[in-house]
């Protein structure tokens, strides 16, 4: 079973973040059509497995995450 959250909307990210302020999380930035992104899936599913923190996918296709967290990194 996946301990793997799906972000669906800018609005669940920023109420996820908001929540969870106070535990760690790390975000699997990806893209449907992106080779390493598919590559490191299972490695990022596997990880999941560590209960100590929190691990959410967010399609960069879907969102505009990288505007409203101001992330300069990630480019179309």
């Amino acid at each position: 079973m996946s301990n793997v959250l799906h972000i669906e909307t800018d609005d669940d990210f920023d109420s996820f973040l908001k929540e969870n302020k106070d535990k760690l999380i790390v975000v699997d930035f990806f893209a449907t059509w992106c080779g390493p992104c598919k590559k490191i899936a299972p490695a990022f599913e596997a990880l999941s497995a560590d209960r100590s923190a929190l691990y959410v996918k967010v399609d960069v296709d879907k969102l505009e995450v990288s505007k409203s967290q101001h992330f300069a990194s990630m480019l179309h």
